[in-house]
């Protein structure tokens, strides 16, 4: 909730996000700041290999305006150029 109140429309956010629950919250993160007008992007740590939870929230991503990364090679590139970061 916090999260949500405090990223106004057009702000830029990596959302990293693992394979448990809590990459599955990560994602869920990502969905709902993107909806609310957020410019997403998301790291994946662990490329495919994502079940239930996590699983279906990477599945809606892919069909939205969220860019997805599979690894962290490049998240130094990123990091400046972004307002927030959620892990």
């Amino acid at each position: 909730r916090v999260v949500r109140e405090r990223v106004e429309k057009g702000k830029k956010v990596i959302v990293l996000a693992g394979k448990g629950n809590n990459g599955g919250d990560g994602l869920a993160i990502a969905r709902l700041l993107s909806r609310r007008g957020a410019d997403v992007t998301v790291f994946l740590t662990h490329g495919d290999f994502y079940i239930g939870d996590a699983a279906i929230n990477r599945e809606i991503l892919s069909h939205m305006d969220v860019e997805i990364i599979d690894g962290t090679d490049e998240i130094e590139y990123y990091l400046p150029l972004y307002d927030i970061v959620a892990v």
